[in-house]
């Protein structure tokens, strides 16, 4: 059987061209193309993620390859530039409720919540390429705020936009109503206390790490502690900083501090008190998948190296190699043997599977 053929009909099964044409419309834009259309450009970037293209160029021998409609490095480029990135963002949204739609599992039974990661990741443009972006002298760059669901291994809540978009903005906003059954894990850049109490008022069970040196103002031992030589457990309010709204000065939270692997203390504030310090300290720990999910994403995709330079050309490219890892990790399953996609295609490109050996799911 044919790689080629297997994968191109994969790839037309996961952008579906009504469904683009729907969303195209919807953002305004009005696809004149006769081949190259904005579904083509689509499925090249999906393949060019499969076989991590380094370039527009690449992309179009890696899509000839894989089967797609045929088309060239410059029209490729050129659409990249004129394709509202709306548009795969809004595939991306999608791509991930379908993901997400499958039974979500809680940590423990004794701690009945879902859990989900916050952080960043960041791409600096050293080349001055960028300019509608730009953060530091002679550097441009963009972060992309994520939400991951650690119980699922998957993103859930994306945003992308420039460096200076602080993380504590995107703190409330990923929280949404409706969730509270969520607890939240964030490292120490969402560090915000009338944020704590926002969440803690809407009985939002959160994880946070915080700087040593925020201010523990009347703090008094926490009963629930297990390991009085491994952890510090307190109970006090945070700090005195005026920005701070008065009816928030005296509000109290648990501060769990231990000494982390490397060497480092790590401070957590939480207002989850039924824990012991321990647990709450590997509640902690599990925010490492998201670290993990940003280096699997870098190392294996074609993002190392950004091709375009206008917004739509960067974010496009950035939003698509998200939505080939939902797919590629999460939204196969193999009848044969429940194996990744990508180890899928290893066996594919060996020619020791069939057509009829896998089963698409979204």
């Amino acid at each position: 059987m044919k790689h080629n053929t297997t994968v191109s009909k994969i790839l037309q099964e996961i952008i579906r061209e009504k469904e683009i044409e729907e969303l195209s419309e919807k953002h305004g834009y009005e696809d004149k193309g006769r081949k190259a259309k904005v579904t083509t450009m689509i499925r090249y970037h999906l393949s060019g993620a499969i076989e991590k293209s380094e370039s527009y160029r690449a992309m179009e021998i890696d899509g000839m390859k894989n089967g797609l409609v045929e088309t060239d490095y410059s029209t490729l480029s050129r659409k990249s530039k004129e394709i509202p990135y709306e548009i795969s963002l809004e595939l991306l949204v999608k791509t991930m409720e379908r993901a997400n739609r499958k039974q979500r599992r809680a940590i423990t039974k004794e701690y009945n919540r879902f859990v989900r990661c916050f952080d960043t990741t960041v791409w600096v443009d050293t080349n001055k390429r960028w300019n509608w972006t730009p953060y530091q002298e002679g550097k441009n760059g963009i972060k992309a705020h994520i939400s991951y669901q650690a119980s699922m291994g998957l993103p859930d809540r994306f945003s992308i936009g420039a460096i200076k978009v602080g993380d504590t903005a995107k703190l409330e906003e990923f929280c949404q109503k409706g969730e509270e059954t969520d607890c939240v894990l964030a490292d120490r850049g969402y560090l915000n206390i009338s944020k704590f109490c926002h969440l803690d008022d809407r009985g939002q069970d959160f994880v946070i790490r915080i700087s040593d040196r925020v201010n523990f103002v009347n703090p008094v031992p926490h009963d629930f502690v297990t390991d009085r030589e491994k952890y510090t457990d307190i109970v006090c309010s945070l700090g005195k900083d005026r920005a701070i709204p008065v009816k928030y000065r005296a509000r109290q939270f648990r501060v769990v501090s231990f000494m982390g692997d490397n060497g480092k203390n790590v401070t957590l504030c939480t207002n989850i008190y039924s824990l012991t310090a321990d647990e709450i300290a590997g509640l902690y720990r599990m925010r490492w998948q998201i670290e993990v999910f940003f280096k699997t994403l870098k190392q294996n995709f074609s993002l190392k190296k950004i091709f375009g330079s206008t917004i739509n050309a960067v974010f496009s490219q950035i939003i698509i190699n998200f939505i080939a890892y939902i797919i590629l990790f999460n939204s196969f399953s193999l009848s044969f043997s429940h194996i990744s996609f990508l180890a899928f295609l290893r066996k594919l490109r060996a020619n020791l599977i069939s057509d009829t050996d896998f089963v698409y799911l979204l």
